[in-house]
């Protein structure tokens, strides 16, 4: 009677098995992991897209290319219309 059959130890490690899974999925949907990897694989797609269509991340605005340091007085009235305008021509999209 106290002899543990070969079937009750498969048994034994089965239901071991169903109840990880089951606690695997409870720990995934608590710490929402399966969202992020959602979110992960938008982002890793959208990337993807933009490298296809060849679009390059607009790069900030260089005021070195026309304004040197030695000239870049902004109490100078004209310098700093220039640095206006070429911000106020900046486009940032969303």
């Amino acid at each position: 009677m106290n002899d543990i059959g070969l079937i009750q130890v498969v048994l034994f490690f089965v239901g071991l098995f169903i109840v990880f899974l089951i606690m695997r999925e409870v720990n995934l949907w608590y710490f929402k992991i399966n969202y992020k990897i959602e979110l992960q694989e938008e982002t890793n797609r959208l990337l993807k897209q933009l490298v296809e269509d060849g679009k390059k991340p607009q790069s900030p605005i260089s005021l070195t290319n026309s304004l040197s340091e030695d000239n870049t007085n902004v109490n100078d009235p004209e310098v700093l219309n220039t640095i206006l305008e070429r911000l106020n021509t900046f486009k940032i999209d969303k």
